[in-house]
Order: structure tokens, then sequence, then C-alpha cells
């Protein structure tokens, strides 16, 4: 084991992922000429740090994924299919809409509600210096208009 394996080796066990990754992929890698077990633990440590670290990726590809996932077909989309999808398009964008008006009718329900409160405390107050019980207090209230 050389040297710069031993201290990448060191680093691992550290638990320092950031530091220990770029030079354990340097002794998989082989740059660093140690042997073929080695390397294998190199690459099993890194594997190890990236997915503490998860920062890394692995390159290789899953077997069952084909060569060209994730490239739009050239063929043309059939009739039904575009019918389907402008469908799908249209109920999204009525979602949103609906979704959107909900809320603004929610924010207005709450500004209307604070808006009676403050109405509400103000004519407590003005009953409080006329010596008005809570009960006339409320529906003199009641019967203001802008309290409504």
């Amino acid at each position: 084991m050389t040297e710069e394996a031993a201290q990448d080796r060191r680093l691992f066990e550290a638990e320092r992922w950031a530091e220990a990754i770029p030079a354990l992929k340097k002794v998989a890698e082989g740059e660093t000429g140690d042997d073929e077990g080695n390397k294998q633990t190199a690459q099993y440590n890194l594997a190890v740090a990236c997915r503490r670290q998860s920062q890394c990726r692995t390159r290789r590809r899953s077997a069952s994924r084909s060569p060209r996932a994730g490239y739009r077909s050239t063929r043309p989309r059939s009739p039904r299919r575009r019918k389907l999808e402008e469908a799908r398009r249209r109920a999204d964008e009525a979602r949103r809409l609906q979704s959107q008006q909900e809320q603004r009718a929610e924010e207005a329900r709450q500004r209307e509600a604070a808006r009676k409160a403050q109405c509400q405390a103000a004519h407590r107050e003005q009953c409080q210096t006329k010596c008005m019980g809570v009960a006339e207090c409320m529906s003199a209230c009641a019967s203001q208009a802008s309290c409504r």
C-alpha cells in the first residue's frame, strides 16, 4: 500500500468525506501505482464516501435503462395521443385557475374578518367611554353599517 493510499484510508476512517473522495478516486483509477486489491478497496471506500457525502454519481448505466432513455422520439404522435395531451393540459390549467380563485377568496375572507374585528374593537372603545354594557355595545356595533 502506497503512502497516498494509506493517507486516503485515514481520511476515510476519520469520516472526512469531502477530502477523501478526490484522493480515493486517484487510488481507484490506478494513478498511485497500488496493486489491484488496494484499487478495489479504494473503489468500495469511494462508493461509501460518495453515498455519505451525496455528491458523487455513478457513471455506469443501469442495465434496465436503454441507451436512448431520456430522448424524445422522432416519430409523430398519433391524433389520439395529441388529444389526450391537450385534455391533460386543459385540466391542469383549470386546476391551477381554480386554486388561484380559492386562494384569492380565502384572502378576501381573511381581510373582511380583520376589518370587522377592527371595527368592533373601535366601537367597543366608544361604548366603554359611554359606559355601555357588552350586550348593548355588541348590538350597537351590529347596527352600524360599517361593522356588518
